[in-house]
């Protein structure tokens, strides 16, 4: 027990082994009637931890929504949508869990929720891609995407790389390697929380999303880091801007104090729109550049340069 290493919701450490995996999960299921489950990537001891989690879960009575391999963002989305706010992802080197109640950690540690059930049944299986497309469609004009055909270089690793690809295939985007043109470069982070574009710094993504945004959406935002270039942004459109903390919990914060619906940070290139969703999403930031794209029938470079 000693070699676990618990912090908050993060549990991680060698002794993630399938006893302390089934433990772990009636403790937490044995908190919520529901929970969604996600990993980040479908190699062999992603999947096993997975079904530990699922058993431990389902012995204590729980709704296990699996989510599959699915980045954070569409995770965050589907628990809202399907109403639940408890959420396990499983990482390469700790598992993350997610809800208001943190009691479950004390039953964990008390031992309750010990079973080896293997997961035969009560688990529901997801659409992740029709839930996230579908709530794309409210906000964002795709047609103009599809039509514009656009050719994309992406660079991503694990559930983001597999889900982007997807959703860009929806969008019909071509992706193309590395020496061929493109209209337009991105990069996810790991967590597909973030966004870089082409190779300027994490700041042109969120300048990028406030321009797009504050024209059709305009009203109170928040921003980490000092940048002025975004400042201006938020200006001209006749916005107000408010400081925060860099972390995701602290951009909203300060949105909920400060009734602003779009957050960003210029050092990572994360980005809140709270009209989507009130989590980090780089995989909507990529979809808002594209129609950005689209409907000014400009390129990704032409924009930032612009912006610069």
């Amino acid at each position: 027990m000693k070699s676990l290493l618990i912090n908050g919701g993060e549990v991680s450490g060698p002794a993630l082994d399938v006893d302390h995996l089934v433990r772990l999960g009636g403790a937490f299921g044995g908190r919520h009637r529901q929970v969604l489950l996600g990993r980040w990537s479908n190699d062999a001891t992603a999947k096993a931890r997975a079904m530990a989690l699922t058993a431990g879960m389902m012995s204590a009575g729980t709704i296990v929504m699996d989510g599959g391999c699915l980045p954070q963002p569409v995770l965050s989305l589907l628990a809202r949508e399907n109403g639940t706010g408890a959420l396990c992802t499983v990482w390469p080197d700790m598992v993350r869990f997610q809800a208001e109640d943190p009691g479950w950690l004390a039953d964990f540690r008390g031992g309750v929720g010990h079973c080896t059930l293997p997961p035969e049944s009560g688990s529901t299986a997801l659409r992740p891609m029709n839930c996230y497309f579908r709530k794309l469609a409210q906000l964002v004009d795709m047609e103009a995407i599809k039509e514009s055909n656009f050719a994309v270089r992406l660079t991503a690793q694990g559930a983001a790389a597999e889900f982007a690809a997807k959703l860009l295939a929806k969008f019909n985007c071509r992706m193309v390697k590395d020496g061929e043109a493109a209209d337009a470069e991105f990069t996810l982070s790991a967590n597909a929380r973030s966004l870089r574009v082409g190779d300027y710094g994490p700041e042109m993504t969120v300048r990028m999303i406030f321009e797009h945004i504050l024209e059709a959406y305009p009203g109170n935002t928040v921003l980490s880091g000092g940048d002025r270039m975004t400042e201006e942004i938020i200006q001209s459109c006749g916005c107000e801007y408010y400081n925060c903390g860099s972390d995701e919990a602290g951009i909203l914060d300060a949105m909920r104090s400060n009734s602003a619906s779009l957050g960003g940070a210029v050092s990572t290139g994360m980005v809140i729109w709270r009209k989507f969703q009130p989590a980090a999403d780089g995989l909507m930031a990529m979809t808002l550049i594209l129609e950005m794209m689209a409907l000014s029938g400009q390129s990704m470079k032409v924009i930032a340069e612009s912006l610069r």
